[in-house]
C-alpha cells in the first residue's frame, strides 16, 4: 500500500495539496482501511503528506526549501554510501560503478536533464547497494521515495553543465583509484555542500 500511494504521489495522480480520506483511498483500492492508515503514517513521517489533526490529512507541497533540504540530505547520504561501497566492491562491481558514473557523464554532455537526474539516481542506488550496511540501505531504500518525489522535476542547480561535468569525472577518477574520501568529496561539491 505504502508503495502504490508513494507513487500516485510521485506522479502527481495524487496532487499536491489533495485532501486524502482514508476511508476513500481504502474503497478505490479494494483494502481495508489499516494498511491504508499505515501507508500515510510512513508518508507523513517522509514529508509526503501532512495531518492536522481532525482537519484534514493532504499531499504536501514541494516548496523551495524542500528541495533545498532533499539536496543536501541527498548530497550527504549518497556521499556515505558511496565512500562506503568502494572500500566493499571487488573489481567488477568497480567497473559497474564507472560505468554508471560515464552513464551520467553522457547525460550531462547531452544536457538531458531528466537523463541525468536518472543515471545519477541509478548510480547512487548502485553503490548503496554495495555499501554493506542493512541499516544505511534500509534507510535510504525508505527515503528514496521522498528524494524521488522532491527532485524527480525541480531540481536547480547553480552549477554549470561544465563544472558538473568536472565534478562527474572526479567521481570517476577517485573510484578508479578507489579513493573514498576524494569520492565523497567530490560527491558533496557536486551538491554544493
Amino acid at each position: 500500500m505504502f508503495e502504490r500511494l508513494s507513487v500516485a504521489i510521485i506522479t502527481e495522480e495524487l496532487a499536491p495539496g489533495e485532501v486524502l480520506r482514508d476511508g476513500e483511498l481504502a474503497r478505490g483500492l479494494g483494502v481495508s482501511r489499516t494498511p491504508v492508515r499505515e501507508a500515510l503514517r510512513r508518508l507523513t513521517q517522509l514529508g509526503m503528506v501532512e495531518v492536522v489533526a481532525s482537519r484534514y490529512t493532504r499531499v504536501t507541497e514541494v516548496d523551495d526549501q524542500r528541495i533545498i533540504d532533499t539536496l543536501e540530505y541527498s548530497g550527504y547520504q549518497a556521499g556515505i554510501a558511496l565512500r562506503m561501497s568502494i572500500a566493499r566492491m571487488d573489481d567488477l562491481q568497480l567497473a559497474g560503478a564507472v560505468e554508471r558514473i560515464d552513464a551520467v557523464i553522457a547525460a550531462n554532455a547531452a544536457g538531458d536533464e531528466g537523463a541525468i537526474f536518472d543515471t545519477a539516481r541509478e548510480f547512487v542506488r548502485y553503490t548503496t547497494s554495495l555499501s554493506g550496511n542493512v541499516v544505511f540501505n534500509g534507510v535510504m531504500r525508505e527515503t528514496g521515495v521522498m528524494v524521488l518525489r522532491n527532485l524527480r522535476s525541480r531540481r536547480p542547480t547553480r552549477r554549470t553543465q561544465e563544472q558538473r561535468d568536472d565534478g562527474y569525472r572526479e567521481m570517476r577518477a577517485a573510484l578508479l583509484a578507489r579513493d573514498a574520501d576524494r569520492a565523497e568529496a567530490a560527491f558533496r561539491r557536486q551538491h554544493e555542500l
